[in-house]
């Protein structure tokens, strides 16, 4: 199967890390475009006291825009060739699956797991399980393997 254009959202984790670097071999491979995405979720609650510190918020859109620069730069050093980064806000799974559903260009993607388990698996959920289930392309979960 010839991969034309590969959507890989990225959250900065180590398992994220190593889904970049698959969908970078993957894109330079296949000579497919690759498109990096990082869904920010201010890890602040709104309030009308935040409101009126908005350069918190900025802050962490900086951190995250910052975070996705240097993530194409790695892909683009690993070979990469036609990389574009995206920066939407949102719940991540489903800011994912609305993303691959508005663009049926997308061959596949690629994108890292914690590989949690059992009672952590309910308490904190599991956003490549649920982008898996209701993505309408092919999902590559890449999980991060401890050295050793």
């Amino acid at each position: 199967m010839m991969f034309r254009k590969i959507l890989c959202p990225i959250d900065f984790s180590e398992s994220s890390r190593e889904a970049l670097k698959a969908a970078a071999r993957l894109a330079t491979y296949e000579v497919a475009e690759l498109t990096l995405m990082h869904v920010w979720q201010s890890t602040i609650r709104l309030s009308e006291e935040t409101l009126m510190h908005s350069d918190v918020l900025e802050y962490e859109r900086n951190q995250a825009q910052a975070g996705l620069a240097a993530a194409k730069a790695e892909v683009e050093s690993l070979g990469a060739k036609a990389v574009s980064s995206k920066l939407v806000t949102g719940v991540p799974w489903k800011a994912i699956v609305d993303e691959v559903a508005s663009n049926p260009v997308y061959d596949l993607l690629v994108m890292g797991t914690h590989g949690r388990t059992g009672i952590m698996r309910a308490l904190l959920g599991s956003v490549a399980e649920r982008v898996a289930r209701h993505a309408e392309c092919p999902v590559l979960l890449v999980r991060n393997r401890p050295a050793g």
